[in-house]
């Protein structure tokens, strides 16, 4: 059931990166982007590692200061959990050295100070 609600939210975040592209979004930093309501997420990979930045729908930086986070990675059957920390001020770093290989299908469930909670698909590419 786990595996089923993960790809569910990967093609509904696929659908609405599609969308938001299509709408002037553009990754600034060279990654994926997706949408959740009025913000916006770019995953970068940089040389195998991730980084999630957090931004606003017009493009304002949103800070991560306290937030907390992880990443779920799906490659074939194996699905991974891997703690996210923030880094610069407007983005989620893997905390641990873990690589993250082109194809997988990934998750990103960031708490923000505030206790808003969002939950992001992306699929690395």
């Amino acid at each position: 059931m786990k595996k089923f609600a993960l790809v569910l939210a990967t093609t509904i975040g696929l659908t609405l990166t599609s969308m938001a592209t299509a709408h002037g979004v553009r990754a600034q930093h060279g990654g994926v982007v997706t949408t959740s309501g009025n913000m916006q997420f770019e995953l970068v990979k940089h040389n195998g590692e991730a980084v999630i930045y957090v931004g606003g729908s017009h493009g304002e930086v949103v800070s991560t200061t306290g937030a907390t986070g992880v990443l779920t990675v799906l490659k074939n059957e194996n699905r991974t959990e891997v703690v996210l920390i923030p880094g610069v001020p407007n983005s989620m770093a893997i905390k641990a050295n873990t690589k993250l290989p082109d194809g997988v299908l990934v998750s990103a469930t960031i708490v923000f100070a505030n206790k808003n909670t969002v939950t992001v698909p992306f699929s690395a590419k």
